[in-house]
């Protein structure tokens, strides 16, 4: 199940190596990861025409600020270009990884067991992954016919962004 997932990601993760963070590089990490979220889920309101673009006037990116990244590569999906280097937030595929659970009231307590029975996974914050999952989607499927879904469901659950701190 899910245990298994982020396992396979956390030794991706530690194969691909973190990114070295400072108080000066963090702030433009996130604006960048900011913009790559923006931008794919943009894309996909435009080609798909989707109702209520306007959920991004209340929507407080700095909830999903984080000083957690990693090396990526340039065909992985969630990179992006900083400074001629390729990164990634560690939440994209851990949020990924909960898309089909989604749906799931026990998602959040799948999560946590993860992380209680598993002492090397507790390099993340367990709410992040499953808010986040609606984002996700959403970028995942920004170019195919599910997007109007993916998109409906963070419309419909944008306000559990707010409890992220």
């Amino acid at each position: 199940m899910i245990t298994a997932e982020f396992i396979k990601i956390k030794d991706q993760y530690n194969e691909a190596g973190r990114v070295d963070y400072n108080r000066w590089t963090s702030p433009l990490l996130n604006a960048c990861q900011t913009h790559f979220y923006r931008k794919n889920i943009f894309l996909g309101i435009q080609r798909y025409q989707c109702p209520g673009a306007n959920v991004w006037e209340n929507f407080s990116w700095r909830k999903l600020y984080t000083d957690k990244f990693i090396n990526a590569t340039p065909d992985e999906r969630g990179a992006f270009e900083v400074n001629g280097n390729w990164v990634k937030d560690q939440y994209y595929d851990l949020s990924k990884a909960c898309i089909p659970y989604m749906a799931d009231p026990k998602l959040i307590d799948y999560i946590n067991d993860v992380k209680k029975n598993n002492e090397d996974m507790r390099f993340f914050y367990d709410k992040k992954p499953p808010v986040m999952a609606y984002l996700v989607a959403c970028v995942e499927h920004n170019n195919s016919a599910e997007f109007p879904y993916y998109f409906d469901l963070l419309r419909k659950n944008s306000k559990r962004f707010d409890n992220l701190d």
